[in-house]
């Protein structure tokens, strides 16, 4: 196996000087960490067992600008024949870069799909055709300090908990010395997802302008702002810490995460006792958690289809969800009760949230502008938080921007 880390103008470099690969060469692009990689090696090394002529090349783009890179391989004729995808695959899939893989999936018998998480199924589905499979999912988690709340004579959180409960306890446990707040109540923001805000309903209305939208921006505001029970701006810029170091230090008694935080946390268990709790229930109807999945899928391009998906379907299996845990969670249910059953370094409180958050989970439609949907989001949020907007005249921009966008 070769392993290639490169950027993207060195790929079209490569290309430029007459690199050529042959019907034997499988291309695989990804993003990782030095975390994830022996889970990567561990799948190539099942791939090649099977395949022991075929040449696997990796591209390994680490940082924030994995799709913009892989979008640009894509311009230069030079793209991957497996590509990892997450929030990015409607960018994709939109364009027709994509391979359809409902053939190859109904070759493999009917229950080939079964054990897949339904929902991270459907977010790589298009146009009724699935263009993709999954192996992770993401998802929004309340981890808590139990000798913090111990001290406090506090119940631990539980699936109880509402928006009332959240904020009683950031309160009670915020501490503050001679003037200057030594431990936060909690750290991190409520997504929007947990109060109904989306960006667009099925049928395409914009629906930031929203009562659910306003909530989520109030909620959040007042934590900061009026209560004082989280850091006014970034906890990088106010403490020096991020929201991870923050909790594991014992800066904040609470903190909303995501399980993908769960390695670090584990790592800091001789340090602090601590729980994990499902999401509160943050407005009066359905309860949702923010979620997101990764997964991996065919280009259209690519010369050799069938070897193609048998790396996919190896990067789906249930040894590679095993060996990436606990970096993501595994998108197949059965696999994801065992690894978190077997995980003795996992609370029991964690193990019951994660599975109780899977029936709440609701995972943002993978639109082809997310991103910059998310950039126009972010930006209102902001200037809602700094004070340099209301919250409806941010409303009211944001949903002006976003009609510019998808006009």
């Amino acid at each position: 196996m070769k392993r290639i880390v490169i950027c993207v103008m060195l790929a079209l470099a490569l290309q430029g000087c007459g690199t050529k690969q042959t019907a034997q060469t499988i291309t695989v692009a990804m993003g990782g960490s030095a975390s994830t990689q022996k889970a990567y090696d561990a799948a190539i090394n099942r791939f090649k067992a099977k395949h022991p002529d075929v040449r696997v090349q990796e591209i390994m783009v680490s940082g924030g600008s994995y799709y913009q890179k892989i979008l640009t391989m894509f311009a230069g004729n030079s793209q991957p024949d497996v590509i990892w995808l997450g929030k990015g695959f409607g960018a994709f899939v939109s364009k027709d870069l994509l391979c359809d893989l409902t053939p190859y999936v109904n070759k493999e018998g009917k229950g080939f799909l079964k054990s897949f998480y339904q929902p991270a199924l459907n977010s790589y589905m298009y146009k009724d055709k699935l263009y993709g499979l999954p192996n992770g999912i993401d998802f929004q988690l309340l981890y808590y300090n139990k000798d913090m709340f111990d001290r406090a004579k506090l119940k631990y959180p539980d699936s109880s908990w509402k928006e009332a409960d959240l904020l009683q306890a950031a309160k009670r446990l915020t501490f503050v010395n001679n003037g200057r707040i030594d431990i936060y109540g909690v750290t991190g923001v409520v997504s929007k997802t947990s109060y109904g805000s989306q960006y667009l309903s099925d049928d395409g209305k914009i629906l930031i302008d929203s009562p659910e939208t306003a909530a989520y921006l109030r909620f959040n505001y007042d934590l900061r702002n009026k209560y004082k029970v989280t850091p006014m701006e970034s906890p990088e810029r106010e403490v020096g810490l991020n929201q991870e170091m923050m909790f594991t230090m014992s800066k904040s008694a609470m903190a909303m995460l995501d399980d993908y935080n769960l390695p670090s946390i584990i790592q800091c268990s001789n340090r602090i006792k601590w729980g994990v709790a499902v999401m509160p229930n943050m407005n009066a109807g359905r309860r949702r958690v923010w979620a997101s999945t990764s997964g991996f899928s065919i280009t259209k391009e690519c010369r050799n289809k069938a070897l193609a998906w048998d790396l996919v379907k190896i990067f789906a299996s249930p040894e590679f969800m095993k060996d990436y845990y606990p970096n993501s969670l595994p998108a197949n249910m059965d696999c994801l009760k065992q690894v978190i059953g077997d995980d003795k370094k996992l609370p029991d409180s964690a193990k019951s949230s994660i599975i109780e958050s899977m029936q709440y989970l609701c995972i943002d439609p993978r639109h082809p502008s997310v991103f910059e949907m998310e950039s126009i989001f972010g930006d209102m949020e902001e200037a809602v938080y700094i004070g340099s907007t209301g919250i409806d005249a941010g409303m009211k921009k944001a949903d002006q921007q976003m009609r510019r966008l998808l006009k």
